[in-house]
Order: C-alpha cells, then structure tokens, then sequence
C-alpha cells in the first residue's frame, strides 16, 4: 500500500485523506531518502519519482511494498487511495522516472497487475497485517472477509502496480526515463528549522569543551593559518575563523554559487526558514541566477532588508570573493565595528575545489558592540548558518542537474 496513501472505496468506514501533520508524517521517509539515509527503510518502503500529468513537475511519494524487496525482479506496492492517488494518475499519463530503493537509484518499467494474478499477494500481504489492515483500509479488509465477486471487485479498485528495473543493455530501456538529481531549496520548513534551532542550543552549551577547534572546522592547520586576500582589511581581528569543505568541481562551477549570495539575491543556502523567522525574507535558490554574476567592488550584500549593506571589497574570479562590513563606525570617533567575510576557492591536484570561508572581527570595547561582533554568543551560530551554507554549496556544485521538486 502506499506509505500515507490510503483510500478506502467509500461507505461509513470512509477515512478523511491524511492532512497538515499527519501527511508530514507520512512524507517522512521522503525526506530521509533525500538525505541518503534510505537504507533505514531496509526492504519494505521505497520512494517512487514520477512526473505530474498537469504541472510536469517532478514528484516523489513514498510507497509500502507489500513483499520485502522484490518478487521475481518486481516491486510490488498497492494503491492505498484506489485509482485517484495521485502518483497512480500521473503513471497513467507518464512512464515512471525512477525508484529509490534503500541507496539505490532505479531505472525501472511498471504494469498493473491483473485482480487474478494480485489476489494472492494481497490476501497475503492483509493476512499477515490483520490490525493495520482492518484500521487503514477497512473497506478493503472487509472485501476479504467476503471473499468473491466483492474482493475481485476491491482489487479492481485498488491497483497493484509492479516495478521492474531496467537493466542496462535490456530491450526495454528506452521505455524508462532517466532520474533526474532533485535539487530543492536548503532549509525550509519545520524539521530542518528544529534542526537549526538544536545545534544552535548544542553548540552554544559545548562551546567550552570544542569553541576552539570549530573554529577551524573543515581546515588543515595550513589552511587555518595562511594568509587569505581580504585579511588586511581587519588586520588586527579580536576573533576569527576559517572554515573549508572540498568540492568535487572546479572553481568556475563553484564560484557562480559563491557571487549570488545576498538578501534580495541568491540567499546564503543556510536554514532560510530560521533565516525568515527574524525577518530576513531570504529566498534560496537551486539555480546560477545571471542578473547576480558580476559584482563589482562597493556593491552592496545585505543580511536583512533594514540593517546596513555589507560592501564588496574583492572579486577575484574565480579565486576570491570578499565582503567588507562597517556597520557600527558611525557616531563618536572611539566607537567601531568591522568585519570580513572572505570566500576563497584553490583548484586541487585532482581538479577538485577547496572551499575556504573566513570571518575576521575587530570592535571597540562598548557593551552593544561586545554582544553583535563579539565572538559569544555570535559564533555558535555562525558555525551553524556557515556550516550549512558551505555544505549546500557543495551539493549544489556537485549535482549534475537544477531541478526544483515540487510538493509530493
């Protein structure tokens, strides 16, 4: 059946389709499948790609096999929902894309079965589930108990769908399309938002116990210490970090990512509905935006829509892109504030990409200056936004196509 997908026929027993949370729920292992951590499903839910009828868009639903794995080279699910779920609908009108088995990424053909031929595996798969079955599906469960002319009937109504991968070289591979890389939008919604909210809260109580080698999170100790372009900007900082993370592409298919970034721009690829929550109005993006690739230095960068722009000092494409910040150096002479933020990319033996991000702070000793620019409580979550803003850079980089992925 399918995994938050269930329909009964109709009569009292008539179930209300799952809504709000409950289908959140139900989307769950989406959302882990996405997240390469498919194999926690073992061989009993896979996620099927397959494509609107209506808005072409690309889909992923999450399905229930009714056998552990596949049966003479199928996988078997059930349409929960009958024939009006949606992802049943849109095989109807489009061949499926793929299937997420566990880590395994399938090419794969589908037929329906016929009632004869999925009678046993049904009975079978209800038999061995009697509560769920009886409490998901009742008007299913009851055409069982009937038996006949009433079960046939419930089989035609609720299709069984087998999916056989296509192997390469097979006679039948032009018949499937290839998956495409889903690329959605980083941090948006609850579960990525309590995500953000709990390493916030857990590195800002480890801090004692691992404050200093976060600062150096993802560097070698040369790295940490070498001399970037932008450093003589503040080059005295009370505080700094340097992070790194390898890309496997070159600079220039890094660097389009790195110049877009901005409020009102590209966004910064972190946790945007955190980001959102404090009035960012951040929108990130999963596409090289052209309007946005030639900044030029006095361009500005804003974090939020009403606080001071932040200045482009260096564009060194594709090597070096910095961002200057004076936002407090207004009002009497002894008071002050400066930051960088430097982004600095070094090609590897391989062709590969290091990804060096460094921030760099100097203030006067005031109170408000202390608590903005000071390095507690301001770099726990630095560490976390930057982490994940360098993170998703990465995958963005390394993905081999920009597709958006609609609601599923």
């Amino acid at each position: 059946m399918t995994a938050g997908d269930h329909r009964p026929v109709g009569g009292p027993q008539k179930r209300p389709q799952p809504r709000g949370w409950q289908k959140r729920m139900m989307d769950l292992p989406v959302w882990f499948y996405r997240r390469g951590c498919g194999r926690l499903f073992g061989k009993r839910t896979v996620v099927l790609v397959h494509r609107g009828r209506k808005t072409g868009t690309q889909r992923q639903t999450a399905l229930a096999l009714l056998d552990p794995g596949p049966v003479e080279g199928e996988y078997r699910v059930q349409s929960g929902w009958g024939r009006g779920s949606d992802w049943f609908r849109n095989l109807e009108a489009n061949p499926p894309e793929g299937l997420w088995v566990g880590s395994a990424r399938l090419t794969v053909t589908h037929r329906v079965l016929e009632p004869a031929e999925a009678a046993d595996l049904v009975r079978r798969h209800l038999m061995a589930h009697p509560r769920v079955s009886a409490r998901i599906n009742p008007s299913l469960w009851q055409a069982l108990q009937a038996g006949g002319e009433r079960f046939d009937k419930a089989l035609r109504d609720y299709p069984v769908v087998a999916f056989r991968p296509v192997h390469e070289g097979s006679v039948n591979a032009t018949e499937a399309r290839p998956v495409e890389r889903v690329i959605r939008p980083a941090g948006i919604g609850v579960v990525e938002t309590l995500e953000a909210l709990g390493l916030i809260v857990a590195h800002l109580v480890l801090t004692p116990f691992i404050g200093r080698r976060r600062l150096h999170w993802g560097a070698t100790l040369d790295e940490a210490n070498a001399t970037l372009p932008g450093d003589e900007l503040v080059p005295q900082p009370k505080w700094s970090y340097t992070y790194a993370v390898t890309v496997k592409a070159a600079p220039a298919r890094v660097w389009p990512w790195i110049v877009q970034i901005g409020q009102g721009r590209g966004g910064f690829y972190s946790y945007q509905t955190l980001e959102n929550l404090v009035g960012c109005q951040i929108h990130n993006v999963v596409e090289i935006l052209p309007e946005h690739q030639h900044p030029a230095v006095g361009d500005e960068v804003r974090l939020h829509p009403t606080t001071p722009a932040l200045r482009v000092a260096i564009v060194d494409p594709p090597g070096s892109f910095v961002i200057h910040g004076v936002p407090a150096e207004v009002g009497a002479d002894q008071s002050f504030a400066t930051s960088t933020w430097q982004l600095v990319l070094t090609e590897t033996a391989n062709g590969s990409t290091r990804l060096l991000m460094r921030g760099r702070s100097d203030y006067s000793p005031e109170p408000l200056n202390r608590l903005f620019f000071g390095r507690l409580p301001l770099e726990p979550i630095m560490f976390v936004m930057s982490r994940k803003m360098l993170l998703e850079i990465k995958r963005l980089a390394e993905a081999e196509y920009q597709v958006i992925a609609g609601p599923h």
